[in-house]
């Protein structure tokens, strides 16, 4: 389990306001192999946690300014390689979030969150690959080099 938590602060000069807010969450993974032994290498992920943000105009003040969100994911992930150079996991989720870039599905009623699929490789001890793919109302991909302090998290 981790507790996690961070702020956000945007400034948009050009449209003239000030987006602030926080969340905070609680974040689990149960190894599936507990259930049962064939699920060995898998993993089930879950997190909820609440955000709250604020709209700040520099015009004239607005009554509806202050936002809260309830935060939701869940996830089924596999560990890739068993030791050796190369290791990792890879992630399949649903993100309730509807205010991140990619947005929410804009399919039947009310709004869904997004989909999307995240993973890691370890390519030595300290030096790896994270990517990610997210299908909401838009499409996001990200590719990166991560380097761990201390070795592997």
């Amino acid at each position: 389990m981790d507790l996690e938590g961070g702020l956000l602060y945007h400034r948009y000069p050009t449209e003239g306001f000030v987006l602030t807010g926080g969340e905070v969450g609680l974040r689990g993974r149960y190894a599936m192999a507990r259930l049962s032994p064939r699920l060995a290498g898998s993993f089930a992920e879950i997190s909820t946690g609440l955000a709250f943000q604020g709209y700040s105009f520099f015009g004239p003040a607005s009554e509806d300014a202050l936002h809260q969100q309830l935060l939701f994911t869940f996830g089924y992930g596999v560990y890739l390689g068993r030791g050796g150079p190369l290791r990792g996991e890879a992630l399949l989720y649903y993100d309730h979030r509807k205010d991140d870039y990619p947005g929410g599905v804009k399919a039947g009623a009310g709004v869904p969150g997004y989909f999307g699929l995240r993973g890691r490789v370890l390519l030595s001890e300290r030096w790896g690959v994270p990517a990610a793919v997210q299908a909401g109302a838009a499409y996001v991909a990200r590719l990166s080099a991560v380097y761990t302090i201390g070795g592997e998290p």
